[in-house]
């Protein structure tokens, strides 16, 4: 769905929120908007779904002015996600799930294949979790079924206020992932408001910076990394553009497929690991089961102090591993803290997928700095 913001004012007295803002939001793409607090980024979002009504200007979806639409039918198509989650407390997750599309007056038959659809979307099992409650699940299983909920009658549109803010460091990362696994497949317009410069590099195709009402730069993400539009971006985008840069590359496609990985269905002593790794002059190796899920890897070393006869599975270590949707910097930083020259890559399923070599991506990171 094509939307447009024209002349989009909106003023409480003499303080002016939202200054004369014009934008066009691509389809089908996800639109970070960025600022300081009281920026005007969160009222344009509520003035959208005529949480916040306009002072003046239009908002025009497809070409129909908002004048023209009702109020409470535009917000049940429209999918809304914020910060503080609002589940329903008192409500299963199903119950949760199927706010909207109950409203809508959807057959039940059809409600509880979409809930099901939707909870396999956002990786959490069906069968686990549908007639549980808020309370029993973590913060980070809490935020997926908010964007679960935002999604459940299917809107082409879907606002997003801060979903992942409240979240700790280590699961935020993953729902990122997570989040942009999931739009590939959905391909909704998306407006997503951060303060984060991070997550906005992360997540965005375009970002529009605000900054005291007025937007500042409104560009694809490289564009506005290499030619911020004038020192508030500069600021606000920090001063180290090879990292940066790394920010925008994702390990999906830079990892690499040439490793060696041993299958515990058909491996299933050290004698036999030892013979795997000798045959194939290897050091160590990743450990996957009959599904092809990293259980972690096996060392050369250790295993030559174990009888032949040792289970394997005793023997695994664990590892980090990487989602195919985190950046590069993200790949650094885990690697470092883990002290891993190669890491593996898994899928939501930790299906073992590929790896990300350490040097390879210093190579990326110093072609930045001599771009520069």
């Amino acid at each position: 769905m094509k939307i447009q913001l024209k002349n989009l004012t909106k003023d409480y007295g003499s303080i002016v929120a939202v200054d004369d803002l014009n934008i066009e939001f691509d389809e089908k793409k996800i639109t970070i908007l960025i600022g300081p607090s009281g920026c005007g980024k969160t009222t344009t979002l509520k003035m959208i779904n005529r949480l916040i009504e306009r002072t003046s200007g239009d908002i025009v979806f497809d070409g129909k002015s908002i004048n023209d639409m009702d109020r409470i039918n535009l917000r049940r198509h429209i999918g809304y996600a914020i910060q503080e989650i609002g589940l329903f407390m008192h409500m299963s997750i199903f119950d949760n799930i199927a706010v909207v599309p109950r409203l809508l007056k959807w057959p039940e038959n059809k409600v509880k294949n979409r809930v099901a659809e939707l909870m396999d979307l956002v990786n959490l099992d069906p069968d686990e979790y549908m007639y549980k409650y808020p309370a029993q699940l973590s913060g980070g299983q809490k935020q997926r079924i908010g964007v679960a909920r935002s999604l459940a009658a299917n809107p082409e549109v879907v606002l997003m206020d801060e979903p992942f803010g409240a979240i700790d460091p280590i699961n935020r990362e993953k729902l990122q992932d997570a989040f942009l696994e999931i739009q590939e497949q959905i391909q909704k317009t998306i407006i997503f408001v951060t303060h984060d410069i991070r997550e906005a590099i992360k997540l965005g195709d375009k970002i529009a910076i605000f900054n005291r009402g007025k937007l500042v730069q409104y560009d694809e993400v490289l564009n506005v990394i290499n030619k911020p539009a004038n020192g508030f971006v500069e600021n606000l985008l920090g001063s180290d553009r090879a990292l940066k840069g790394l920010e925008t590359m994702r390990v999906k496609e830079n990892f690499d497929t040439d490793f060696y990985s041993m299958n515990t269905i058909e491996i299933k002593t050290t004698g036999e690991a030892l013979k795997f790794l000798d045959d194939n002059g290897r050091r160590y190796c990743y450990v996957v089961d009959g599904k092809n899920r990293l259980k972690g890897y096996v060392g050369k070393r250790e295993l030559e102090k174990r009888k032949p006869e040792t289970e394997l599975k005793e023997e695994i270590k664990n590892i980090e591993s990487l989602q195919p949707y985190s950046n590069l910097m993200e790949a650094i930083s885990t690697m470092v803290v883990a002290g891993l020259n190669t890491c593996p890559v898994v899928n939501a399923k930790d299906q073992l997928l590929g790896v990300v070599r350490f040097k390879e991506i210093f190579k990326i990171a110093a072609s930045f700095q001599s771009e520069d």
